[in-house]
């Protein structure tokens, strides 16, 4: 999930007359990428046409309109026409989870619970490495020219095209042995979904920032080879320089020695 997430939505919120508006007046389309958290009912009630899940503590502790008491783990969803919907925890594995991780779960006990969530949660783990894996090529950047020569330009990351990147899609895992048709479906409304250009940008901006730092340490360490530069690489490498500083001025990721070492280049190239 990559949007607007807010955990701790109150009716105090500016944005929650806006919303109580929205639904008044008939559309029971939330906003794209707009999750939220409350423990108030009022804001179930104000925003009663909202896709809602209700998560109960414990057993017994919460009750809804329809008195049903689900099991601790157990989630709650209200779906459209009033209705409570619980999904039971084999009905969602069995949909899910892999059959070959299924028969690795074990049976209920003291101490079974942790193991089998470690294996559930590696299973996802797994599935969610190999779907993302088709886009890492485009989250990072050949650097052979900046190790070769420092005061070059950083590199762009490669440019992004969904309808470039459908046509040579190669699937990884078990997204391989499923139908060319199908596969591009599944990554083609992935893209179209509310939350992938948020994440997208997101991965591309932290990648492009660690580039960065990358390609100032190697402008610091080596510095010394500014001496030797002619007029117009001096003026090159500056705007090299000031580039980086720019955009690294304010990362706290960034050493303050490598900075430090950006400003006394600046200095010395000036």
């Amino acid at each position: 999930f990559a949007a607007d997430y807010r955990p701790f939505f109150t009716i105090y919120d500016v944005d929650f007359q806006p919303y109580r508006a929205q639904c008044a007046a008939g559309d029971m389309i939330a906003p794209a990428g707009l999750l939220i958290g409350c423990t108030n009912p009022m804001l179930y009630q104000q925003l009663e046409k909202w896709p809602t899940v209700a998560v109960l503590q414990a057993e017994g502790s919460t009750r809804s309109k329809t008195d049903l008491q689900p099991r601790s783990w157990a989630p709650v969803v209200h779906a459209s026409g009033g209705s409570w919907l619980q999904a039971s925890r084999e009905s969602v594995l069995a949909t899910a989870v892999a059959p070959d991780v299924l028969r690795k779960l074990l049976p209920d006990s003291a101490g079974s619970a942790a193991i089998n969530n470690a294996l559930v949660r590696r299973h996802f783990q797994d599935l969610t490495c190999e779907f993302l894996a088709p886009f890492l090529p485009f989250m990072s950047a050949a650097t052979a020219g900046i190790q070769g020569y420092p005061f070059s330009r950083t590199p762009a990351l490669p440019a992004f095209s969904p309808s470039s990147f459908l046509d040579d899609l190669r699937p990884v895992g078990v997204f391989a042995n499923l139908r060319r048709n199908r596969i591009k479906s599944l990554y083609r409304r992935f893209m179209e979904g509310p939350h992938f250009r948020t994440w997208f940008g997101q991965q591309r901006s932290r990648c492009m920032q660690n580039l960065r730092r990358f390609h100032a340490r190697l402008v610091v360490d080596f510095a010394g080879m500014s001496a030797g530069l002619s007029s117009k690489q001096r003026v090159d490498s500056l705007q090299v320089v000031q580039d980086l500083l720019q955009n690294l001025s304010q990362d706290a990721s960034c050493p303050e020695q490598v900075l430090q070492g950006l400003q006394n280049l600046q200095q010395d190239l000036l």
